[in-house]
């Protein structure tokens, strides 16, 4: 007892010299777990192995020397020799604390430098970093676009992490990517939507981070999703903002949009087109005529094809005859869309030069007929010179033509002189067959022609007009109206009269003055008389849509 009592303060001066602190025994044996992270932080594991005395002993042991630590330490250079004189039991053991204490240390800087070094060398990037909002959102059903690109490198390998996307309205931005052997993974990274999603509530910036499976962030990246889609309404607006424009003729003749009834119109009739209008969209068309003759106007809708062009064609049908003269006048064409008029333009309805060379070959024919006439005469007075033969006949012929006048009715009011299913009816009779046969209509108590028109007799040498008043005061049609027919040089006349309450107007039917204003309501009243053919019917329009010319 006595040699185990000197030598353990040696043994102490050792291990105090190697820097570990000795704790009571009692303490060790009560709790094992502060045990091992005091001998980890410490590194003294071995101090359990040669404490094998009562613990009255080993503590009276460890407060001597400590009392005479100073005078130890001033020997401690030769007393490190005096522990190999004692038993071989004492000096392994005095052997092992001094190796374990190497080998404890070594170990407790490895864990800090290793973790460490994942985290620096640990890198998250965003390809690119500024993506296009439709490179990286889609609507459901659609195929997917090729999103914003994550890669992570330098991570533990075969390892799975958490990408977490934050900073935008999608409800989830957390996807789970598992390593490669090599510490990498790649993943794209896109938003899908419902079809009635605000697309550009999610352009913005987006932060990214990587954490690891107990949550901890290894690295962190960012990008932004650019809004491209305020571009693409950029062009609509521009599209919806462009000018609408009509195309149309200047002029057109009045046989060109006259189509007889029952026949399909071709190529006839006024050709309306439009550019620069909405794909898709419906536009209206609208034809106005002239004021003396509104029946005449009409409206119809066209669609806008797929390059914003529209077309159609504005035609008249009619039956019986009509009168060029009276549907001539300026027209105006609209394009209206959405109750507003996009564009217009006027066009004028001539009368063709056949009309007029047609008026100027029955002046012509009427004083071929008079000089006939006269020729006739001076022949007859060469009969008499012996030279009887064809003249005669032609005199028995001239004799022969007495040409008649019928008028329906002969009274009328002016409501039903304005009626369509009225008017008043003019025949001619006793022609020749085929000849042209003229009417002139003059204005009450005037010589003043309201209204001419002329036609070639049938195969009985008759002749049918119709006609009646498209103004709009009926006051300014009451009076007696005297009507001529002429056919071979021969005139009949006859009269009708159309009835009402005209005051003033009326009682002065006959003596209204050409000049003044009245003069322009004469002027309004005289076009707006319209023939409608020996049929008594009203011309009319009927529009047709059609998508080519």
């Amino acid at each position: 007892m006595m040699k185990k009592q000197t030598l353990a303060p040696a043994v102490l001066a050792s291990l105090t010299a190697a820097g570990l602190v000795l704790a009571p025994a009692a303490a060790h044996a009560q709790d094992s777990d502060a045990q091992n992270v005091t001998l980890s932080d410490s590194a003294a594991d071995p101090t359990a192995t040669p404490t094998q005395e009562p613990e009255e002993k080993q503590q009276t042991q460890a407060e001597a020397p400590a009392e005479e630590e100073p005078s130890q330490n001033e020997e401690t250079p030769e007393e490190p020799e005096e522990p190999s004189s004692p038993q071989p039991s004492d000096d392994s053991t005095s052997d092992e604390p001094t190796d374990g204490a190497t080998e404890t240390e070594a170990p407790t800087e490895e864990p800090t430098e290793d973790p460490t070094e994942d985290a620096d060398t640990a890198d998250v990037t965003v390809t690119p970093q500024d993506v296009r909002l439709t490179d990286v959102v889609y609507v459901s059903g659609d195929e997917a676009p090729s999103g914003a690109t994550i890669t992570g490198t330098e991570l533990e390998p075969e390892t799975q992490y958490t990408v977490t996307v934050t900073g935008g309205p999608e409800t989830s931005g957390e996807r789970q990517v598992t390593t490669s052997a090599d510490g990498l993974f790649t993943e794209s990274y896109t938003i899908e939507v419902d079809s009635d999603a605000d697309l550009e509530s999610f352009a913005g910036d987006r932060s990214v981070s990587v954490t690891d499976s107990e949550g901890v962030t290894v690295d962190e990246g960012s990008f932004e999703i650019l809004n491209d889609i305020e571009d693409d309404e950029t062009d609509e607006d521009e599209e919806v903002q462009a000018d609408p424009a009509l195309d149309l003729p200047n002029s057109i003749e009045v046989d060109d949009v006259m189509v007889p009834q029952g026949e399909e119109p071709g190529d006839r009739g006024l050709q309306i087109a439009a550019t620069d209008l909405a794909p898709g969209e419906w536009y209206t068309f609208r034809v106005i005529a002239p004021d003396d003759t509104p029946d005449l106007s009409t409206e119809f809708e066209v669609e806008a094809d797929e390059d914003g062009n529209a077309v159609g064609a504005y035609f008249i049908e009619w039956y019986g005859d009509y009168s060029a003269d009276v549907i001539a006048g300026t027209f105006t064409i609209e394009l209206a869309g959405e109750d507003v008029v996009l564009d217009s333009a006027d066009v004028e309805f001539t009368v063709g030069s056949e009309d007029d060379d047609s008026d100027d070959g029955d002046d012509s024919d009427e004083g071929e007929d008079g000089g006939d006439g006269s020729d006739d005469g001076d022949e007859s007075d060469d009969s008499d010179d012996g030279q009887p033969g064809e003249d005669d006949g032609d005199d028995s012929d001239e004799a022969d033509l007495d040409p008649a006048i019928t008028v329906s009715p002969e009274t009328l009011s002016a409501a039903s002189f304005m009626d369509y299913d009225t008017g008043v009816q003019v025949t001619a009779s006793n022609c020749l067959p085929g000849d042209m046969v003229s009417l002139e209509v003059m204005w009450p108590g005037t010589d003043e022609v309201a209204y001419a028109d002329g036609i070639e007799a049938d195969d009985d040498g008759a002749a049918s007009f119709s006609f009646y008043g498209t103004g709009s005061n009926a006051a300014d049609y009451v009076g007696t109206w005297n009507v001529s027919i002429s056919c071979g040089g021969e005139t009949a006349t006859d009269s009708f009269t159309v009835t009402g309450d005209a005051g003033d107007d009326g009682d002065s039917g006959s003596e209204l003055p050409r000049t003044g204003s009245d003069a322009g309501i004469l002027a309004i009243a005289a076009a707006g008389l319209l023939t409608v053919g020996a049929a008594t019917v009203m011309l009319s329009s009927r529009p047709k849509r059609r998508d080519t010319f």
